[in-house]
C-alpha cells in the first residue's frame, strides 16, 4: 500500500497542482471571453459609426444641393430693415443673408463629418478620408463662387474688382459650380459618384 502512503503524503501537493491545471484553464477562459467581448464591442461601435457617417453624409449632400438652388426668395432674409434699401441694395441683402442661412447647414453636417472621419481612423486608416477628398475640394470651389457672386452683387463694390472678379468667376466654370443646372449638371454628377463610392465602403462595413 505504499501507493496510499504516497498520496496521503503528497495530497496537498496534489491538491496545488490541481488550483494550477482549473486556475489556468479559468484563465484561459475568461481571456477568450474577453477577447470575444472586445470584438463585439469594436463591432457595436463600427457599427454605429457607419450608421451616423452615412446620416451625416445625407444630410450634408442636402446643404449642397439647398445652396445650388438658383431660386431665391425674400422670405430666406429674417432681417427687418430691407424696406430702406433699394432695388439693388435689398436684392444684395437677401442673397447675402439667403447664403449666410444656407451655408449654415452645410457647415453643421461638416463638423459632424469631421469628427466621423477622425473616428473612422481607429478602424479603417485613412481610406474614409481620402474618398471625401474631392467632395471637400468641391465645397470649397462652391463657397469661393458664392464670395465671387456676392461681390457682383454687391452695388458698392468698386467696378473695376468687380470685372476682374467677374472675368475670372466666368472662366472658371462659375455658373457650373454654383447652380444646379438639371440632370446634365457635371458637378452634381462627380458628387453623386464620390457619394457613391462611400457609400459602398460603409454599407461593406455595415455588412461583417
Amino acid at each position: 500500500m505504499d501507493w496510499i502512503l504516497f498520496l496521503r503524503e503528497n495530497i496537498t501537493l496534489f491538491k496545488e497542482i490541481g488550483l494550477l491545471i482549473f486556475g489556468g484553464i479559468g484563465s484561459y477562459v475568461a481571456l477568450q471571453g474577453l477577447s470575444t467581448w472586445k470584438r463585439q464591442l469594436k463591432g457595436k461601435d463600427e457599427y454605429e459609426l457607419c450608421k451616423r457617417i452615412l446620416i451625416d453624409l445625407y444630410q450634408y449632400r442636402k446643404g449642397i444641393k439647398v445652396i445650388r438652388n438658383p431660386m431665391m426668395f425674400s422670405s430666406e432674409d429674417i432681417s427687418e430693415d430691407l424696406k430702406e434699401l433699394d432695388f439693388e441694395e435689398k436684392s444684395y441683402k437677401i442673397t447675402v443673408n439667403a447664403y449666410q442661412n444656407r451655408w449654415e447647414k452645410i457647415s453643421d453636417s461638416r463638423i459632424k463629418l469631421d469628427l466621423d472621419l477622425i473616428e473612422s481612423k481607429i478602424y479603417w486608416d485613412d481610406k474614409l478620408e481620402d474618398l471625401f477628398k474631392p467632395i471637400f475640394e468641391f465645397e470649397n470651389k462652391l463657397f469661393r463662387k458664392i464670395q465671387d457672386t456676392l461681390i457682383l452683387k454687391n452695388p458698392n463694390q468698386d467696378d473695376e474688382y468687380k470685372r476682374v472678379v467677374g472675368k475670372n468667376f466666368h472662366e472658371t466654370d462659375g455658373d457650373y459650380i454654383l447652380y444646379f443646372l438639371g440632370d446634365d449638371d457635371k458637378y452634381e454628377k462627380e458628387l453623386n459618384s464620390n457619394i457613391t463610392k462611400i457609400e459602398y465602403l460603409i454599407k461593406n462595413k455595415l455588412k461583417k
